[in-house]
Formats: structure tokens, C-alpha cells, sequence
């Protein structure tokens, strides 16, 4: 068994909890400690924080959805990136990670168009892609994206980073 402590900030309000529990592993430890600050925010402000996943491939859809519910977040999916920006309207969602290589159209363009659109724009988006090259982030941030992960994920860091994402983002 271990305790562990667990400490994170919402709306300016510091929350702050400890648990005992079985830990087998350091990365059981991450697991857990990321869930119960997720819980915790959701206690804090009454709301999970949503996410849009924009993702054409059905494993890579299930496997981000599976996580964000996982560590509290609602997600919507979106397998057809035409239909992006009209959900981004209609649901304002807290964060979209958008795969890059859509069939009919590119993920850069589709946040580009978030981007042009006054009422969304201050929506984060975390591009998603099979590109690796120093290159493809620069033209992934010059698009807009606020954040950028190469695939295969790693969870650590795909947590982290959606985590302070919605975390940093400004209430309109």
C-alpha cells in the first residue's frame, strides 16, 4: 500500500486530497493520481471538461475516448472532419484533438477554419499525426494547434498534455 497525495488548483481554489491504496507500479501511481485529479476538478466545478475527438481511424478513436472517459472527461467523436466546425459550434467543446490526415479534408485546414471563427477560435486544438518531422509541428502550430503529439501516443504524455490544455484555456 501507499499514500498518495494529490493536489491540483480549479478557478483559483486549491483542492487537496490523500489516498492509501495498492500500487503495484509507478505507472499505476500516474494512473490513479491522474484520475482523482480529473474527479476532483469534476467535484470542484460541477462539469467534465469535453473533448471533441476528430479521429477517422476507428482503434485510434476508441483508444483516446477510452482514455479521456477514463480520466474524467466527456468526449464526442467526429469521424467526418466536414463536420468538425459545425460541432465545435454547437457543442463548444473545451479542448479538440484533431487527427491531421483526414480522407476529405486536412486537419490544418479544419483548424484553420476554427481558427477564422471568432466565436471558436479560443477553443485549443491538439493535432494528432503520424508526422513526426521538425517541419510538420511548425506547419501543425502555424495552422493554429496549440498543442502536438506524433503517433503511436504515448498515455503519460497525451494525458499531460490534454490535461494542460483545458487547463490553460480562457473562459469567454
Amino acid at each position: 500500500y501507499a499514500c498518495l497525495f494529490i493536489s491540483c488548483s480549479v478557478a483559483g481554489n486549491k483542492f487537496e486530497s490523500e489516498v492509501q491504496t495498492k500500487i503495484k507500479t509507478l505507472g499505476d501511481s500516474f494512473r490513479i493520481a491522474e484520475g482523482l485529479r480529473a474527479e476532483i476538478a469534476v467535484m470542484a466545478t460541477g462539469k467534465k471538461k469535453t473533448v471533441l475527438v476528430v479521429e477517422d481511424n476507428e482503434l485510434n478513436m476508441r483508444l483516446f475516448c477510452d482514455l479521456l472517459d477514463a480520466f474524467g472527461f466527456a468526449t464526442l467523436q467526429c469521424r467526418d472532419g466536414a463536420k468538425a466546425v459545425e460541432l465545435t459550434r454547437q457543442h463548444r467543446p473545451d479542448l479538440i484533438i484533431m487527427d491531421i490526415q483526414l480522407p476529405e479534408v486536412s486537419g490544418l485546414d479544419i483548424t484553420r477554419w476554427i481558427k477564422d471563427d471568432e466565436s471558436i477560435r479560443g477553443i485549443p486544438v491538439l493535432a494528432v499525426t503520424a508526422f513526426a518531422m521538425r517541419a510538420d509541428e511548425q506547419r501543425v502550430r502555424e495552422a493554429g494547434c496549440e498543442g502536438y503529439l506524433s503517433k503511436p501516443i504515448q498515455m503519460r504524455s497525451f494525458l499531460s498534455t490534454v490535461q494542460d490544455l483545458v487547463s490553460d484555456r480562457k473562459v469567454a
